[in-house]
């Protein structure tokens, strides 16, 4: 994906196919200094100059919290600064509370990018789902 330097957004169209196109998986990746990786693949759209460029460098293995058959749950006072998967992840629960959630990027070590997928997602849910005071932008 690539992150707008100035805004710190994620620029539309730019995740894994919208960029890198089919067959992004053959690629070549070489180590020419250290911390400084080289990768030869072909773009279908190059990222604009000073731009941040991120991949997505595990998959999609866990949700920061997970919730799962739970009833009355409060979720409150949270920095969630990063996750593999997605941020919160809520299913078949009902009468979920979420007050001062936050699934951002660790503002204090400069990042852009705080998890591989949605900072909330909840499915075959019901009752009520409130969210006063919410932030997500993993």
């Amino acid at each position: 994906m690539e992150f707008d330097r100035k805004g710190r957004f994620v620029v539309p169209q730019t995740g894994d196919w919208g960029c890198l196109g089919r067959g992004w998986e053959n690629y070549l990746a070489e180590n020419i200094l250290p911390g400084t990786i080289e990768i030869n693949l072909p773009l279908l759209r190059k990222p604009a100059v000073g731009n941040f460029l991120v991949m997505r460098h595990a998959e999609r293995i866990h949700s920061g919290i997970f919730i799962q058959d739970s009833k009355n749950i409060k979720v409150e006072n949270v920095n969630l600064y990063h996750a593999t998967g997605l941020g919160i992840l809520a299913q078949f629960s009902e009468d979920l509370t979420f007050d001062r959630c936050h699934a951002i990027p660790n503002p204090n070590k400069n990042r852009y990018f705080g998890g591989g997928d949605d900072g909330l997602k909840y499915r075959t849910a019901k009752g009520r789902l409130l969210l006063p005071t919410v932030n997500l932008q993993v």
